[in-house]
């Protein structure tokens, strides 16, 4: 299990009212990201251009399945591109092998 979570929300039930703050997209399913940037962990950032062990396998995990980056994210994955890349290209790899 990743050291971050995610869980897919299902559509709402017909007849049920979604969250006002909760968009709906043609009733598939999204990506709900429990593991937010923290003010503290964009500090850090900011201040020297480092990610953690644990974002980096976050915006892996992410970008391999085609989840949306937030603002913070997508600054943390340019600045962080070739760790990133890396390690999309060795899931690959892995998976490949497993086949």
């Amino acid at each position: 299990m990743p050291p971050f979570s995610f869980h897919i929300e299902s559509t709402p039930s017909e007849g049920a009212d979604p969250a006002a703050n909760e968009p709906i997209f043609n009733n598939t399913p999204e990506y709900r990201d429990a593991n937010v940037v923290t003010e503290d962990e964009w500090r850090q950032f900011v201040k020297n251009g480092e990610v953690t062990e644990s974002r980096l396998l976050s915006l892996v995990y992410k970008i391999k399945n085609n989840a949306k980056l937030s603002e913070k994210e997508e600054a943390m994955r340019s600045e962080n591109y070739k760790n990133i890349n890396d390690k999309l290209a060795q899931l690959k790899a892995n998976e490949e092998a497993e086949k």
